[in-house]
């Protein structure tokens, strides 16, 4: 049976962009046939060693989160992220995004529900709060990180449920967390407990929310099995991104681009670190499909056997569009 997706051009939520930094401040113009005004940009340097970045259009302009590190928001001004474009946006010439001769890769993100992506900001209660969040559905994920002052990201998803919770700048596997979202979300609220890392009196907060949209997106898990033909990843869509996270163990993060190298495509990178662009290397190795993605390596960071795994995955196109139409990948 065809699997249908209410999304028909994913380029409207989600791009993938790499870009060179220059000299002087410079807008970048996202690849797809569709103009898109981002909303949030997840920014990592690929020939450095530089923090992956967020940015996005609601903290404003120029204010980075480090993903591999606790640090509290930094302001780096006209140095950042200046501008979301119509079309891109516009890094400053001696930012995190943007230094000279440096090689990026930028994903990109439009907020709305249809696409299943919501960025919420709160200030913190000190005390259990249900706070209000537009996704308009259950979200499977929530990213929350601390602004004003250090804190690990904490991240809630569906995979591991209430009550616990995998940190973005650490290789720590998942950890029991009762006081941080200490009940399940739901369609109109996320239920944050008293911890400072989600909650803290008069503490500043964002939070990034995604649900899975058929033939747009998946956030759930597999579990590896060792072998070198491993598990095959069903999506019902072409991947453009792909971030995954082993939970029961001490692996790094990963993440990995269609963009950047097609099939086995070895290259990754690690969230959690702020080291270059692994090359050439065949421990995450991975099949981009155009209905999913199959595991080609053995290491435990994607594939130990019976360890179990975070996945979230974005589409290049979909398997098949709304009118039941196939598609092929870009």
């Amino acid at each position: 049976m065809a699997v249908f997706t209410p999304i028909n051009d994913s380029e409207a939520y989600f791009q993938v962009v790499t870009y060179s930094g220059t000299s002087s401040s410079t807008a970048v113009t996202l690849p797809g046939s569709t103009n898109m005004q981002p909303d949030m940009l997840f920014i990592k340097s690929r020939s450095n060693a530089e923090h992956p970045c967020f940015y996005d259009d609601i903290r404003g302009t120029g204010k980075r989160l480090l993903a591999s590190e606790a640090n509290a928001e930094n302001d780096e001004g006209s140095n950042g992220v200046s501008a979301f474009n119509s079309d891109g946006f516009t890094t400053g010439e001696n930012g995190a995004s943007g230094q000279n001769t440096y090689t990026y890769v930028a994903y990109a993100w439009k907020e709305s529900a249809t696409a299943g992506f919501d960025i919420n900001i709160h200030t913190g209660t000190g005390s259990s709060a249900d706070v209000s969040h537009n996704l308009s559905a259950v979200p499977d994920v929530i990213f929350t990180k601390r602004r004003n002052n250090t804190q690990q990201w904490f991240i809630y998803t569906k995979v591991l449920g209430a009550q616990k919770a995998l940190f973005l700048d650490t290789n720590s596997a998942e950890s029991s967390q009762p006081t941080a979202y200490d009940a399940l979300p739901t369609s109109s609220v996320i239920n944050y407990g008293n911890d400072n890392a989600v909650n803290g009196s008069s503490d500043t907060y964002v939070a990034y929310l995604w649900k899975s949209i058929q033939g747009f997106s998946k956030i759930s898990e597999y579990k590896g099995n060792g072998n070198v033909d491993g598990p095959f990843i069903p999506l019902s869509f072409s991947p453009a991104f792909i971030m995954v996270k082993n939970t029961d163990g001490t692996d790094n993060w990963f993440v990995k681009t269609r963009k950047i190298q097609v099939n086995p495509n070895n290259y990754y990178f690690k969230p959690d670190e702020s080291a270059a662009e692994v090359t050439s290397n065949t421990v995450t190795a991975i099949d981009f499909l155009s209905n999913g993605f199959k595991i080609r390596a053995t290491d435990s960071i994607c594939n130990s056997s019976g360890s179990e795994y975070f996945f979230m995955a974005f589409a290049e196109s979909p398997l098949v569009n709304s009118e039941g139409v196939p598609t092929t990948a870009k």
